[in-house]
């Protein structure tokens, strides 16, 4: 499923507000986790995901932590579409925990987030 993450909820356990943060390739949740906090967004949930290992074509095949494999930068190069649909479903699973727990804390409608899994599917096709 990838990595260790890290999730912050207002001590208060009510938010109107999530964010899932998603780090670039070959950092880590831990490279992100303490600027949270600092960013002072009230009533906000932070859900910041580390990405799996995999190896990366375009650095070698080295496996690092990375959110889909990039073969080349050209922009007629192939895609990674099975990290891709990882990746979707990973993010969707966040944002369905969220919807099934009455959506952001009970505070929000649960549409708004659906119409987010939505926009998620037609950005990574799933």
């Amino acid at each position: 499923m990838g990595g260790r993450g890290v999730t912050f909820t207002p001590t208060s356990g009510t938010y109107s507000n999530v964010v899932v943060w998603m780090h670039g390739l070959g950092d880590t949740a831990d490279g992100w986790a303490s600027m949270m906090p600092s960013l002072g967004i009230r009533d906000t949930k932070f859900i910041v995901p580390t990405a799996k290992s995999r190896p990366i074509t375009i650095n070698m095949g080295m496996p690092m932590p990375g959110w889909f494999d990039i073969y080349d930068l050209d922009e007629d190069s192939p895609e990674d579409a099975d990290g891709f649909a990882d990746t979707s479903k990973r993010i969707n699973a966040f944002i369905q925990a969220e919807i099934d727990k009455g959506g952001m804390g009970h505070s929000s409608d649960p549409e708004e987030m659906m119409h987010v899994q939505r926009f998620l599917k037609t950005i990574f096709g799933q």
